[in-house]
């Protein structure tokens, strides 16, 4: 499996497309569809998967879609809630009006193990920093959104945030197998056992 990141800032949420057997999986498209498009040439796109409903990480979601209507949306069910609203996603903190009621979606669950293609995703249930937050395990790579980055975790101090919950997932990421390769909503991919989230443990 190829694993291609995109960023169009610092300040931007990470995109990541897997590429594998001629079909692809897209990990919160947050970032310019037109150049992720460059890759994607003869390529099957069988899925769209959100780790959570915040504007920074589906904002390019709309472009996607328009490139093909019939794309799948996996997310938890709160999220889908959230794309619909601007102030539950934070989109208005970008100023941005951006609302999203999806046709073509399905709702994840903790634990969910979902085949697509040649693709094993295990979805994992990851509160804290909002109430949608979920991972995605395929093959030794933890997709982890906000839950956590190299150097510390995500913030905790917005709507439907809880900062009970994040310490819940933090010990559940603690329960992982710590070679797991960490892709984050933000920032450098990183092993997950040289990640500093074990301090908000102490």
């Amino acid at each position: 499996m190829e694993i291609i990141s995109f960023c169009d800032s610092p300040e931007n949420a990470n995109t990541y497309l897997l590429l594998k057997d001629g079909t692809a999986l897209i990990i919160d498209p947050a970032n310019d569809v037109r150049i992720m498009n460059k890759y994607l040439n003869n390529i099957k796109i069988l899925g769209v998967f959100l780790t959570h409903g915040h504007y920074d990480h589906f904002k390019a979601l709309p472009d996607l879609l328009k490139l093909d209507n019939n794309l799948t949306v996996y997310l938890n069910k709160r999220a889908i809630q959230k794309l619909a609203d601007k102030e539950l996603s934070c989109a208005i903190y970008f100023n941005s009006n951006l609302e999203i009621k999806l046709n073509n979606y399905q709702e994840v669950v903790d634990n969910q193990i979902i085949n697509l293609g040649n693709f094993n995703i295990k979805c994992l249930s990851l509160p804290g920093h909002t109430s949608c937050s979920m991972g995605y395990i395929i093959d030794n790579n933890f997709f982890a959104g906000d839950a956590i980055f190299s150097d510390g975790i995500g913030r905790y101090d917005l709507a439907t945030a809880s900062y009970v919950a994040t310490l819940n997932t933090l010990k559940r990421i603690k329960s992982l197998n710590q070679d797991l390769h960490v892709y984050s909503g933000h920032g450098e991919d990183f092993i997950l056992k040289n990640s500093s989230y074990k301090n908000y443990l102490n």
